[in-house]
């Protein structure tokens, strides 16, 4: 249900989920639904139940990511930032490296958002050279998000720069594949 995003049915599914066995893994899967289905309220309150002693070390990453995600969707952007930066401790104490990419870009687009913009290159050129190190397609998908960032703040110079890369590493996705 969440791959057709049907979210409605997707919660339904994992609350019977739930009530047959309880798992953070479901629990996880259940508050990032809600918050695909705008329902952030929910999605928190999930979040918040979640015992974090309980969860691996890839489920902390994801549950400090999910919370992160939600506050910016709530507007506040402290408890984001925390929550970022909490999954980012967590992730490079165990070498989660697409996790460490991710909460690097996020906490960039969090420090933009706030107009901070000198911290927001500091985690961008973080997440840039991480997703070069992981693969093509998500160097890729770094590179525009950095060139959108480098557009509104108009360094035009970077921005084609990083348009052309993107470009030059679509290309050769195409041709791999």
């Amino acid at each position: 249900y969440v791959y057709w995003k049907q979210y409605d049915l997707a919660i339904s599914a994992y609350k019977i989920s739930l009530q047959n066995t309880e798992t953070a893994t479901i629990q996880l899967k259940l508050a990032k639904t809600y918050f695909n289905n705008n329902d952030f309220e929910n999605s928190l309150l999930i979040y918040k139940e979640l015992n974090e002693k309980s969860l691996s070390n890839f489920e902390k990453t994801l549950w400090f990511e999910g919370l992160g995600d939600v506050y910016v969707m709530m507007k506040d952007f402290s408890k984001a930032i925390k929550a970022y930066d909490d999954g980012l401790k967590v992730a490079k104490k165990h070498v989660i490296a697409s996790k460490i990419t991710d909460l690097n870009s996020k906490l960039a687009q969090v420090y933009s958002d706030q107009g901070q913009i000198d911290k927001a290159k500091t985690y961008f050129s973080n997440s840039l050279i991480l997703a070069e190190k992981e693969n093509r397609t998500r160097a890729v998908e770094e590179q525009v998000k950095v060139a959108e960032f480098n557009a509104l703040n108009a360094d035009y110079e970077n921005e084609i720069l990083l348009r052309k890369q993107a470009i030059e590493g679509i290309e050769t996705i195409e041709r791999d594949s």
